[in-house]
């Protein structure tokens, strides 16, 4: 990930406006289901589709961990062909979620990719709608998500049923201001020194700022960092969360089975856990974090979080400074996470120190049964980076 405008998304490598259907060359592609044995055309696909993005995406350990070995069971895959060779590509990658104590099957689509030599073709409403439907047909998922970076694919979406259901913010907290000038200005780079002048004042400003916002938090909580999962505390920890969940709330599954798939098992990325215990050494809460380049910057992302019930907001502010420390400590020059509000889990992220980014994404669901409740717009949903497959 080399940019804010990447928050963990599926991949929609479909631009610009469609042609004249007078100009279009004919169809020359089928759609079809794919399987393991089609993962080196996926990836040949992927390689030209999204040249230069998302590199760690593009091995054989990370397709087998994402589509194969996915907690959950293995995604649905589809493909456009042209003859032997794949051309298209639309992925449904199961996920559970509790709705008041009650599990709902659902999904999560990724990597919607169209070949270039095959764009204005029509072949993203296609393919879409034919997955889609075959995932129906299934009768496994009641929904799924997606989170799409560009912006001109989401007409594409709509056609096939997918809807807008709100936009989820970027937040950042600065810690050193020199680097972000740099990357935001690179002419400040041909003056040594400039940036770290121009950006000394507002960056002390804005670390107090920051600082005194996120505070301590409860200083009775201990914070524990694991680079694994502890899997009997934090399976203990989950069979609390979802006997008694916030009511109206949309939360993916923390269990530790998840976690150790969506973090541990990652071949190319690696995780810190940020645990908050109590003096028994009972986890009250916890926090994820990730280095990543962001806006060409090296952020400390606050990747995923999850609070027992009735634990208060001070065991947050509590697990945050400890990630800011940690950013502190290897050098990164700010904070940075993608968090939905309004929700039940985290406070609006300004009462943390945390500053609002004009970057902010869509999320779009698409029912896959009827009458489920994944479409209720009262719901709250509790949705970070971690929800993705991405960061």
């Amino acid at each position: 990930m080399t940019a804010m405008p990447a928050p963990g998304a599926p991949g929609d490598a479909v631009g610009g406006s469609a042609r004249p259907t007078s100009t279009r060359p004919p169809i020359t592609w089928t759609t079809r289901r794919a399987d393991t044995s089609d993962m080196a055309g996926i990836l040949a696909c992927r390689k030209v589709t999204f040249a230069g993005e998302d590199l760690d995406k593009a091995d054989a350990a990370y397709w087998n961990w994402e589509f194969v070995d996915n907690h959950a069971g293995p995604a649905r895959l589809f493909v456009a062909v042209d003859g032997e060779r794949i051309v298209g590509h639309y992925a449904v990658i199961p996920q559970r979620f509790v709705l008041d104590q009650q599990v709902l099957p659902g999904s999560i689509v990724v990597d919607v990719m169209t070949h270039p030599d095959y764009r204005f073709q029509g072949m993203f409403t296609r393919l879409g709608g034919y997955s889609l439907a075959q995932c129906e047909g299934d009768g496994d998922f009641e929904f799924t998500t997606g989170y799409p970076i560009r912006e001109a694919v989401i007409p594409g979406h709509l056609k096939v049923g997918w809807r807008i259901r709100f936009r989820i913010g970027t937040y950042v907290m600065p810690l050193a201001m020199a680097p972000l000038l740099r990357a935001r200005l690179p002419w400040l780079g041909k003056v040594p020194g400039l940036a770290s002048v121009l950006g000394a004042l507002p960056g002390a400003a804005l670390r107090l700022w920051g600082k005194l916002r996120l505070g301590r938090g409860d200083a009775g909580v201990r914070i524990e960092r694991r680079e694994q999962v502890d899997a009997a505390r934090l399976a203990t920890f989950w069979e609390q969360v979802r006997a008694a969940p916030p009511a109206g709330c949309m939360l993916q599954e923390r269990s530790a089975e998840y976690l150790a798939w969506r973090f541990d098992a990652n071949p190319n990325r690696h995780y810190l856990y940020h645990l908050a215990c109590d003096e028994g050494g009972k986890v009250l809460g916890f926090v994820v974090s990730r280095p990543a380049p962001l806006l060409d910057v090296e952020a400390m992302t606050v990747v995923d979080a999850c609070l027992l019930p009735g634990v208060g907001e001070a065991v947050l502010r509590r697990l945050l400074a400890d990630v800011r420390a940690r950013a502190v400590e290897i050098g990164c020059p700010m904070l940075a996470m993608m968090v939905t509000q309004p929700n039940p889990y985290f406070p609006n992220p300004s009462r943390l120190g945390f500053l609002a980014t004009p970057y902010r994404f869509s999320f779009i669901t698409r029912p896959l049964a009827p009458g489920g409740r994944s479409e209720d717009d009262s719901l709250r949903w509790h949705l970070m980076w971690g929800d993705t497959d991405d960061v």
